[in-house]
This record gives C-alpha cells, sequence and structure tokens, in this order.
C-alpha cells in the first residue's frame, strides 16, 4: 500500500475499538431473505479447520456439516451480533443445498479462503478422507 502511513500496535488493549470484521449484506434468492455476515474470529475458524480435519487426525477428514458450521460462525444480525450457535448448525444443515453452499461461498471470500484453498486441503487428505464421519 503506497502512501499509507500505518502506526505501530502498542497495545492489546488498542485492538478492542478496531473494526476488522465488517457485516455484509448478502442477499439468499432461496429463503426471499437477506442476511447479514461477518468474517469469522481466529477462534471460530480454528473450530471449524478442527472439524474439517477430524481434529487433526491424519488422513481424515470430515466434510459432514462443514458449510453449515462455517454460516454459523458468521451468520449474524444488523449491530453484528452472532444468530447461530452451534447447536443451530443442523437447522443450517437442512436447508437448501443450493442457498446453504452460496452463503458458505460467501462466507469463506470473507475469511479470505477461496476454492483454491479448499481444493488445496481436500488434496492434503488424499484417498485417507473420511467423508462419511459424523464427528463434530
Amino acid at each position: 500500500m503506497i502512501g499509507v502511513i500505518m502506526e505501530f500496535l502498542n497495545s492489546l488493549e488498542e485492538l478492542i475499538g478496531i473494526n476488522d470484521r465488517p457485516v455484509e449484506e448478502f442477499e439468499v434468492p432461496e429463503w426471499g431473505r437477506k442476511v447479514y455476515l461477518r468474517g469469522m474470529t481466529g477462534t471460530d475458524r480454528d473450530a471449524f479447520e478442527a472439524h474439517v480435519s477430524n481434529g487433526g487426525r491424519e488422513g481424515s477428514m470430515n466434510l459432514i456439516g462443514m458449510r453449515a458450521k462455517m454460516v454459523a460462525a458468521c451468520l449474524v444480525n444488523a449491530e453484528g451480533e452472532r444468530i447461530a450457535s452451534p447447536r443451530d448448525e443442523a437447522v443450517l444443515g437442512n436447508t437448501s443445498a443450493k442457498a446453504l453452499d452460496r452463503l458458505f461461498t460467501k462466507c469463506m471470500e470473507l475469511n479470505g479462503m477461496s476454492q483454491e484453498d479448499e481444493e488445496k486441503l481436500k488434496e492434503s487428505f488424499g484417498d485417507g478422507q473420511s467423508d462419511g464421519s459424523t464427528s463434530a
């Protein structure tokens, strides 16, 4: 970024007032509604990645509930407060696959993840992937 003067962070308290996860409106035609989405926290992303990697078990991958887990972490109200908890992931998982995939794709974008990142993650598990796992 040419011409932008950045200040040094001198304390963690300075982070409290920084809005690094803006809220965005997103249309879900299948629901006839708009929703608000916000990028995940680092903790949310760690939980998502732990879910997908089956807790880090080598050669194991859990895709069951992957989209609902990410959408639940990003779905917020107009004030930026989460409206879905981990207990609500089953509700989201039982919605239209097309709508959920549309939301998942937008959430990936908000979190700096691309389709290419998703494919690389899948490739890293090779033939040992475990799509049928039901662990969360």
